[in-house]
Parts: structure tokens; C-alpha cells; sequence
């Protein structure tokens, strides 16, 4: 098995890149606990580092470092699990947002179906819009993949048009609330949503056919700095 990291005892070096490894002392990427604090060792670490071949990177919807790991490399900005990002961490409450498979109507909670939301290698076309895509949402109740990530928000964002879009229960239903505040305008643009445990999530775009990205508003200053440079747009 070809290993890519170079971080010494590294215990999986097979599943990432040297930028992609993790260290157990500081908790940043790049190096490991033998090269942490030396920083001739981690910039030695970081300028061998080469990107893995791209038919074993990251397959994680929301991944923006793919380059660096694979799936199951990949660990969880909240709770720093593996195999899920951030909109699918299992630590959040329980979301009890239904909705139905458009080709069999079988219904299933919204996190069931955010944790089966990956990147393919090849792509397939959506049973909604028609559109090819590498991006399907695998409904586990019933099996089927067939629909893109867009279409997916716009079934449960049906089921949400009648909620109030400047509150949120979990970061998921934030973001797929903050996808409807995002569809009225174009451009670098933020919103704030709030959260029932007396939260903020701040949501952002750069286009219309990028991602979406959030953070928790924990302070003014990482909320000025994740917001510079973006226009804000109020949620209705």
C-alpha cells in the first residue's frame, strides 16, 4: 500500500499527505508530535508535502482541502471525528426535518441523508433536474442516489418555506436556510442566523456556484474576520 504522509509514527500515513496530518499536541495540520514546535522539521514536512492522485482524495461534500486526505482521513472542524464534515457532524442535535425520496417517496430525516452526501469519481444525472453530477444524495431509507445536492435542498427547502429563515435549530437547517436568503442576490454575501441555544451561525458565499461555508459566532473577532470583504444579506 503506497503511504503519502512523512510525519515520524505516523499510525495512517496511507489516508493522508504530510499537510494533511494532524498533530496530537497543537491540533494543526502539517506535522506531527515529534516535529511539533521545530520549526525547520515542519517546514521541511510542508515543502515535501506532494497532493494525494485524485482517484483517492476526500469524496466528503463540503471537504476544501481534498487534496490533502482521503475520506477516511478526513476529520470534522466540530468534534474532529473522521469520514464527515461539518454540516454532517453527529454531535449536533437531532434534526427532525422529514423529507421524501422524489422517485419512491420513501421519508427519512434530513441528517440521514447529509451523511451519505459524497463526491463521486464519475458522475451520474440527477432524477430531477437531468443535470449530471458528482455530488448525489444517497437516501438510506430506500437506496436510491439519483438526485443532485441542489435538488436535495430544494425538497426540504419545500418543507421550510413556511419557517422563520433567521432561526435555526441546527447548522444544517441554517444552511440550507442560508442557501434560500443566498438565492435572492449574487456575489461575496454573508447572513447571520440565529440558533436556539442563544447562537449565532454566520453564513457565507463568494458565487452562486460555490459553497457555502458557516462559523459560530463565538466572537466579534473571528465573526469580523470569516465576514470581511462579504456584503450582508438579511434573512426574512
Amino acid at each position: 500500500m503506497a503511504t503519502y504522509c512523512k510525519a515520524k509514527d505516523c499510525n495512517f500515513p496511507w489516508s493522508h499527505s504530510s499537510r494533511g496530518h494532524q498533530c496530537g499536541l497543537c491540533h494543526k495540520f502539517g506535522h506531527g508530535q515529534q516535529e511539533c514546535f521545530v520549526q525547520e522539521d515542519i517546514k521541511k514536512l510542508y515543502d515535501e508535502s506532494v497532493p494525494l492522485p485524485s482517484n483517492i482524495r476526500c469524496k466528503l461534500m463540503c471537504c476544501d482541502n481534498r487534496h490533502t486526505h482521503t475520506t477516511d482521513g478526513h476529520h470534522c472542524q466540530k468534534c474532529n471525528g473522521r469520514r464527515h464534515c461539518i454540516f454532517e457532524c453527529p454531535l449536533d442535535p437531532t434534526n427532525s426535518t422529514m423529507v421524501k425520496c422524489p422517485m419512491c417517496r420513501a421519508v427519512t430525516k434530513f441528517k440521514s441523508i447529509a451523511c451519505s452526501t459524497i463526491r463521486l469519481d464519475v458522475e451520474i444525472k440527477c432524477s430531477v433536474c437531468y443535470e449530471n453530477t458528482d455530488r448525489p444524495v444517497v437516501f438510506l431509507e430506500c437506496g436510491h442516489s439519483h438526485v443532485c445536492y441542489g435538488c436535495f435542498c430544494n425538497i426540504v427547502n419545500k418543507d421550510m418555506k413556511n419557517h422563520d429563515l433567521k432561526v435555526a435549530y441546527t447548522p444544517e437547517e441554517g444552511h440550507l436556510k442560508a442557501q434560500l436568503v443566498f438565492a435572492r442576490t449574487s456575489g461575496k454575501i454573508y447572513t447571520k442566523i440565529s440558533s436556539q441555544q442563544n447562537n449565532v451561525f454566520y453564513y457565507r458565499r463568494d458565487g452562486n456556484k460555490c459553497s457555502v461555508e458557516y462559523v459560530i459566532g463565538v466572537s466579534n473577532q473571528s465573526v469580523n474576520n470569516f465576514t470581511n470583504g462579504y456584503k450582508f444579506v438579511e434573512a426574512k
